[in-house]
C-alpha cells in the first residue's frame, strides 16, 4: 500500500480548524488526482510525498473521504477511503488548583495547568479576583494584590492583608468557556488563599498590639499581672531561636516569677496518633482543640509529662502552651512524635501559625 498513516476514522469537533497530513512510501512524485467527500476541506494539496488536508467544519455529520493519487511507479491510481466524525465541541474544564493557606507577605502561586480540553483544542486562560473576606468573616472591599494578572496559564501575587481570597479560573478554547464547576474532585473552578499574619518567631499575634514588631506572647508577672510582653520581657523570657541551644518551636530559659501562655495553630499533614511532651520547671500544658494532652502543673524541678492526641484528618487544629515558673531559673520545652514513630523532636517552627 502506499498510503502509511492518516487514513484512519478521525473524530473531531464543529468550529475547531482542521489540519490533516496523510503519508505515504513515497519520497517525491505523487500527484493529486481527485478529492471528494468533504466538502469544507478547502484546502487539499501534495508536497510530492505527503497530502495535507485542511479545513474548519460547521456541520456535526460523517464525512467518508476519498482520495486517489498517481505515481509513476503505479500502473493505475492508488486510492485512499476513510471518514471523518464531526461532533459537537465538548467544553473545556478548568482546574484552579488546591486552596492554600499562606502568611502574608508570601508569594502565592495559582496554577491552572492541569485545566483540559478533551478536543485537544488550545485553552485560553482567565483569572477572576472574585472577593475577599476579612479576618471575622465579612465580605469587605478587595485588597490590592500586587503582581496579580489575569490571563496567563499560572499567575502570582504577594497578599499583604489577612483573610480569605477567592478566584475563580475560566479557560475557553476559542468555542465556548470552560465548564463552571465547584467543589468537585479532581476539578475545581475555584480556588481560595487563606491569609494568616506573619510569624513572628512562632507567636501568635494578639489584636490591640501597638508595639513594632508585635512582641506578642502574653506575659504573666508573679502570675497575676498578664500584660502584653515587652520586647525585653520577650527577648529575656521567651528567646525562641536566640541561640544554637535554643531552636524549634518552644526551648526556653524562663527567668523566674514569669508566665506565658501560646495560642496559636499547628499544620498536621498526616492524620494520626501524635505525640506530645513538655519538660518544664514549673509548670506547663499543652492543649489541642481546647482539650488538654500534657498536664505538667506544679511547683516542680525539670520534669517530662506525655500525652496522645488522635488528628482525624489533615488540616489545622488549635494547639495551646502555658508554662510558668515561681522561682530559682526555669525551663520550657515542647516535643512531638509523628505517627507510627518512636522518635522524639522539637516541633519544627514551619508547621507552627496562629490564627486569624
Amino acid at each position: 500500500a502506499v498510503f502509511t498513516s492518516g487514513i484512519e476514522t478521525l473524530n473531531i469537533a464543529k468550529g475547531i480548524s482542521f489540519d490533516h497530513t496523510i503519508t505515504t512510501n513515497k519520497s517525491s512524485g505523487i500527484t493529486i488526482e481527485s478529492f471528494s467527500g468533504a466538502g469544507w476541506i478547502d484546502d487539499v494539496r501534495d508536497d510530492g510525498s505527503s497530502i495535507r488536508l485542511r479545513g474548519t467544519p460547521s456541520v456535526e455529520d460523517t464525512y467518508n473521504v476519498v482520495i486517489e493519487i498517481s505515481h509513476e511507479s503505479l500502473t493505475t491510481p492508488e486510492i485512499a477511503e476513510f471518514y471523518i466524525v464531526v461532533g459537537a465541541n465538548t467544553p473545556p474544564v478548568a482546574d484552579a488548583g488546591p486552596d492554600q493557606t499562606v502568611q502574608a507577605n508570601d508569594v502565592v502561586t495559582l496554577n491552572g495547568t492541569n485545566s483540559r480540553d478533551d478536543d485537544g483544542n488550545p485553552l485560553n486562560y482567565e483569572w477572576t479576583y472574585l472577593e475577599y473576606r476579612d479576618v471575622n468573616g465579612n465580605v469587605a472591599p478587595n485588597p490590592s494584590l500586587a503582581g496579580f494578572s489575569t490571563s496567563t496559564e499560572v499567575v502570582s501575587f504577594t497578599p499583604t492583608v489577612k483573610g480569605k481570597y477567592r478566584f475563580k479560573l475560566v479557560v475557553n478554547d476559542n468555542l465556548g468557556d470552560s465548564i463552571d464547576i465547584d467543589n468537585e474532585d479532581p476539578y475545581d473552578s475555584f480556588v481560595e488563599v487563606t491569609v494568616l499574619a506573619p510569624i513572628v518567631a512562632g507567636w501568635s499575634e494578639r489584636s490591640g498590639s501597638t508595639q513594632n514588631p508585635p512582641y506578642t506572647t502574653s506575659c504573666e508577672n508573679n502570675f497575676g499581672q498578664r500584660h502584653i510582653c515587652t520586647k525585653s520581657e520577650f527577648d529575656k523570657y521567651i528567646r525562641l531561636g536566640s541561640s544554637s541551644t535554643h531552636t524549634g518551636f518552644i526551648n526556653h530559659s524562663i527567668n523566674e516569677f514569669v508566665g506565658f501562655r501560646y495560642d496559636g495553630l499547628i499544620n498536621i499533614t498526616t492524620p494520626g496518633i501524635y505525640g506530645f511532651s513538655t519538660r518544664s520547671d514549673d509548670p506547663s500544658f499543652l492543649d489541642i482543640e481546647g482539650t488538654q494532652v500534657v498536664g505538667n502543673g506544679g511547683d516542680h524541678g525539670s520534669r517530662t509529662k506525655t500525652g496522645i492526641y488522635n488528628f482525624p484528618s489533615r488540616g489545622l487544629y488549635n494547639i495551646t502552651v502555658r508554662a510558668a515558673n515561681n522561682n530559682d531559673e526555669g525551663v520550657i520545652d515542647v516535643w512531638w512524635r509523628l505517627p507510627a514513630s518512636s522518635r522524639w523532636s522539637r516541633i519544627p517552627s514551619s508547621v507552627i501559625s496562629h490564627s486569624l
